[in-house]
């Protein structure tokens, strides 16, 4: 599982194989915590198409109504991989700007 693109402060999108998964950021009142959904074929597609517009309006879409994608929420199975996966690109890119504010695990 690698890191591909990201948005600070935002999402993280990694790829494992075939499989793209998005971590998103998300905050309801006092809460903060993340959602991790795995891209359908359709969603991989447009990412493919129209690459980090995609992935920020479907960001958006999950943050804005975090509950209504709860279903797909695969933070619990995979968050520590996404979590090693993000922290590795980090080291990796250290000293990045655009790494420094992206501060989501």
């Amino acid at each position: 599982m690698e890191v591909i693109d990201h948005q600070p402060q935002t999402w993280f999108l990694l790829r494992d194989g075939g499989e793209y998964y998005l971590s998103v950021r998300c905050q309801q009142s006092f809460a903060d915590f993340s959602i991790l959904v795995r891209f359908s074929p359709a969603e991989r597609d447009a990412y493919q198409t129209s690459g980090h517009a995609y992935a920020d309006t479907l960001a958006t879409a999950i943050s804005g109504d975090p509950r209504g994608h709860r279903g797909r929420d695969l933070e619990n199975e995979l968050g520590s991989r996404v979590t090693q996966s993000v922290i590795a690109w980090r080291t990796k890119n250290e000293g990045d700007p655009g790494v420094q504010d992206a501060g989501q695990t």
